[in-house]
C-alpha cells in the first residue's frame, strides 16, 4: 500500500497574515487518491490540483466537494509557505541512526569553533536528547535536518583548566556515553573505565576549551558543563544553523553526508548499551 507523509499545516497565521506557518508531520494512507509526498517543485504531481469545488487526484479521480477536497484545498494552500524546508540539503547514502548523528554533530562543533570563537575546541559534548530522530537514506530535506535537531540551542566554548574538564568528563559520562568529540572513551563493565585525548591523559593542570550548547551550561540535562569555567564564550548561531552551512559546503563540493566511525567509544564486558 502505497504511503503518503502529508506535512499539514496549521493555516490561521497564514490566514491572518502572519509570517510564520507551523506544520506537523503526519503518516497517512494515500491509496485513495495516488498522492505521494511533495518536493518543493512537483506540487501537482504528487498531491494533485483544485479547480472550483472539484479535486483532481494524482490517480485520475475526481472528487467533487465533500472532506477530500476540503482536504486537498488546506493541503495545496499549505505549500508555498513550506517550500523552504524542502530544500535538498546533502545525500546521505545510508543514512546515519542516532549514534551516527552523535559523532556528526559533535564534530561539526569541533570543525566549527576556531571560525566562531578563535579557538579550536579540544572536545565537543552535545546531549542525546538534544538529537530527535534519525537521517533518511538518499536525498536529505532541510525538513529532516529540523527534525533531528529541533531546538534552538545556541553555540558555546567553555574555557576550562584540564582537572575541571577531567572532572565533567567523569561526571556527565560516567554511567553512559553522551554525544561528543575530542576524546576516547572506554567503558568496561558498564562504566567509565579510561579516558584519552588523541591517545594520552587530560593534563590536570593545562587549559582546554570545550564546545557545547548554552541549555548544558547550567541545570540542562544535569549536565551543568560550565562548572570550573575560567570563561564563556557565547555565539549567534544554534546547533542546527553550523549543520545545515556545514551541509551545504559539503553539497557545493560534491560530497555526500556520510557516518564517520573512528573507534572514539570503546566498550567492554557487560552492562552498557550504545
Amino acid at each position: 500500500m502505497k504511503k503518503l507523509i502529508v506535512l499539514a499545516a496549521l493555516l490561521a497565521p497564514l490566514l491572518c497574515g502572519a509570517q510564520q506557518v507551523e506544520w506537523s508531520r503526519t503518516r497517512m494512507d494515500g491509496s485513495r487518491t495516488g498522492c505521494s509526498a511533495p518536493g518543493a517543485d512537483n506540487v501537482v504531481e504528487s498531491l494533485g490540483s483544485v479547480r472550483g469545488r472539484r479535486y483532481f487526484a494524482p490517480d485520475g479521480k475526481i472528487y467533487r466537494g465533500g472532506t477530500v477536497t476540503a482536504t486537498a484545498v488546506e493541503v495545496l494552500a499549505a505549500q508555498p509557505a513550506m517550500a523552504d524546508v524542502k530544500t535538498p540539503v546533502g545525500f546521505c547514502p545510508e543514512g546515519m541512526n542516532r549514534r551516527d548523528l552523535y559523532d556528526f554533530a559533535t564534530d561539526i562543533l569541533m570543525d566549527v569553533s576556531y571560525g566562531l570563537f578563535g579557538k579550536g575546541a579540544d572536545i565537543a559534548i552535545l546531549n542525546s536528547g538534544g538529537i530527535r530522530a534519525d537521517m533518511p537514506k538518499g536525498e536529505v530535506l532541510k525538513d529532516d535536518m529540523l527534525a533531528i535537531f529541533p531546538f534552538h540551542n545556541k553555540v558555546v566554548l567553555v574555557q576550562l583548566k584540564g582537572q575541571d574538564l577531567l572532572a565533567t568528563v567523569e561526571r556527565v559520562f560516567g554511567r553512559r556515553p553522551q554525544p561528543f568529540s575530542g576524546v576516547e572513551l572506554t567503558y568496561r563493565d558498564g562504566a567509565l573505565a579510561s579516558v584519552t585525548m588523541k591517545g594520552k591523559e587530560i593534563d590536570p593542570e593545562a587549559t582546554y576549551y570545550l564546545c557545547t550548547v548554552d541549555f548544558l551550561l547550567g541545570g540542562g540535562d544535569r549536565m551543568r558543563l560550565a562548572t570550573g569555567a575560567q570563561d564563556i564564550k557565547y555565539s549567534e548561531l544554534d546547533v542546527i544553523d553550523v549543520v545545515l552551512e556545514h551541509m551545504a559546503r559539503e553539497k557545493a563540493a560534491g560530497r555526500n553526508i556520510e557516518a564517520v566511525r573512528d573507534g572514539r567509544l570503546t566498550m567492554e564486558g557487560e552492562g552498557l548499551e550504545r
